[in-house]
């Protein structure tokens, strides 16, 4: 079996101070407890590493190269931590793996002044819950942040839903009202499958009235088809690019029946502190 890490490296310093005493003192560890990782270490070897001159204990031959390949080792060792650090609290040398949908990478990706390099993922909330979690993500906005003590979330922006009514039923834009959803009924409505009760509060007529209908397993589908064909829907306002608003009216919900999703920043606890990191955070706040 292997020798524990931490046996060679009290080995390594006692090989490198004056005595025992020193040796005990830049360990923080007493005399005792020193001389009994001492005795473990020497028993993961077959030949000695320690012999004796009068009182003192000081190595053989083979401690003493041992002593000095350790040293060496541990020396390179602490060099490339300093130099990790050193990285870390550059954002010149830093990689970070953003997980957001596709219309919020967009707002962001030409905006944000961050001086490392930025890894844009476009994910859905499960994917971006099991990256952070597994630690594949660094940084992420979503409607649905995981719990974990690793964690930190902030809420971010809510997204509020609209009404999208072609401009060719209408001329001018009208007022979303129990009228405007009559005129609407013979044009297709595009449904998002999991947002049900969304339009049972929102919409005058009942749901199952609307004729054709027409259902959509996400948003970014609903709005790729809304920009192609004449039809109606509603949708979060961050899905109204400039191409539906040339071509529909956006129509907000009234008060009563208003609709919002809630976005989070989420990112992982350790990057809290860092400096650059706030700063990035902040700029990112300040877009929405």
């Amino acid at each position: 079996m292997a020798a524990p890490i931490h046996l060679l490296y009290s080995f390594s310093v006692f090989t490198t101070s004056r005595n025992m005493a020193d040796a005990a003192q830049k360990l923080g560890i007493t005399q005792p407890a020193l001389t009994k990782q001492l005795q473990l270490l020497q028993g993961h070897f077959s030949q000695a590493l320690f012999s004796t001159q009068g009182r003192s204990k000081v190595t053989t031959s083979l401690g003493a190269e041992l002593g000095r390949t350790l040293t060496q080792k541990f020396n390179d060792l602490e060099n490339e931590v300093d130099l990790i650090q050193h990285a870390h609290l550059d954002p010149r040398h830093v990689t970070l793996k953003f997980g957001a949908r596709k219309e919020i990478l967009d707002t962001l990706a030409h905006q944000l002044q961050f001086p490392g390099n930025l890894i844009f993922q476009d994910l859905s909330s499960q994917q971006i819950s099991h990256l952070l979690l597994s630690r594949e993500l660094q940084l992420a906005i979503t409607q649905s942040p995981p719990v974990s003590h690793e964690l930190i979330s902030q809420k971010l922006f809510k997204d509020t839903f609209v009404v999208l009514v072609p401009k060719y039923v209408f001329k001018k834009r009208p007022a979303w009202n129990l009228e405007t959803h009559k005129a609407l009924e013979d044009i297709a409505f595009l449904s998002y499958a999991s947002n049900t009760q969304l339009y049972q509060n929102a919409l005058p007529l009942n749901l199952q009235k609307l004729k054709p209908y027409r259902t959509y397993s996400n948003w970014r589908s609903l709005s790729k088809i809304a920009e192609s064909q004449d039809c109606w829907t509603l949708a979060p306002s961050s899905y109204v690019t400039g191409d539906i608003s040339k071509k529909y009216w956006v129509l907000d919900l009234p008060a009563a029946k208003s609709q919002s999703a809630e976005f989070s920043i989420v990112f992982l606890k350790e990057y809290a502190k860092l400096s650059w990191f706030k700063n990035l955070i902040l700029e990112i706040q300040s877009h929405f």
